[in-house]
């Protein structure tokens, strides 16, 4: 959800002359997607959609900062197309874990192709014939919109399909390999199933800790930005804290000292009159 909310903000950016001429925007505030209206022309509605506002909200403002503060934005997207392996890519394999099957396509078509998992993408690769250990790469996709699941009928095959990732997260996803995986024995299918399945889940959770590093970072940089504020407060709250008894006790004789002194003569008279016996009081 989020690289597909930054890819939808990125690849279809808000135009203020087009919003002007919609009239959608002069209806009262509407919350629900039955209207027709689009998502970003309307409130939220559920928790998924409040999430999404808020993750659009976090990249606003994030592009705010980095504009004013004159930086380039060097943390987003999370997966550059730069650093992905790509068809006809020539790659070293001499020190890959390689699993060799035979991938039939929904056509039918057949191809003997070795599988290769990579850091955010699996890989099908077939060797090359002019360097031993070299092998170019006929197909590369992402494993986190990957779908793995068994055959009933052939313990040594496996069902993947790999989606194309979109803009839009209400549209179909469209599947870029949907194809059966079949392995030499049962064991090498068991192996492929739970590579493909840990790889999917460090990609996603290596992305999850790159997300949480944005809150983090923004933190460290308000911690870093007022220290003066914090040492203050710190070195306060140690003297009130060493301080405590001795200013307790000073105010509370002060306070007597005060009460004292602001007493009335026939106050303090009264309090030093002394009880005297009923015999003599009643002479007197």
């Amino acid at each position: 959800m989020f690289e597909d909310e930054y890819r939808s903000m990125t690849s279809k950016p808000l135009n203020v002359e087009y919003l002007m001429m919609d009239a959608s925007i002069l209806l009262p505030p509407t919350g629900t997607p039955l209207t027709g209206i689009d998502f970003v022309k309307r409130l939220p509605c559920g928790d998924v959609e409040k999430t999404r506002r808020a993750i659009r909200v976090f990249f606003m403002l994030r592009a705010l900062s980095l504009q004013l503060q004159g930086e380039p934005e060097t943390q987003l997207p999370l997966t550059r197309p730069e650093d992905l392996i790509k068809t006809d890519d020539v790659l070293d394999l001499n020190n890959s874990d390689l699993i060799a099957c035979m991938v039939v396509s929904k056509d039918g078509v057949q191809a003997q192709r070795f599988l290769a998992v990579d850091v955010y993408q699996m890989s099908l690769v077939e060797p090359e014939t002019k360097r031993l250990g070299w092998g170019v790469v006929k197909f590369a996709g992402l494993l986190q919109d990957m779908q793995v699941s068994g055959v009933e009928d052939d313990s040594r095959a496996l069902n993947i399909t790999i989606h194309k990732p979109t803009s839009n997260p209400h549209a179909k996803p469209v599947p870029i390999l949907q194809a059966s995986f079949i392995f030499a024995d049962h064991i090498r299918c068991i192996i492929a199933k739970q590579r493909l399945a840990k790889g999917r889940i460090q990609a996603r959770r290596m992305k999850m800790q790159r997300i949480a590093g944005f809150a983090v970072a923004h933190v460290a940089q308000q911690r870093s930005s007022s220290p003066s504020s914090s040492s203050s407060f710190t070195a306060r709250s140690d003297s009130n804290t060493t301080s405590g008894v001795s200013t307790h006790s000073t105010s509370v004789h002060i306070h007597t000292v005060n009460a004292l002194l602001n007493k009335q003569p026939s106050a303090v008279c009264t309090e030093r009159r002394v009880k005297l016996p009923r015999a003599i009081r009643e002479t007197l």
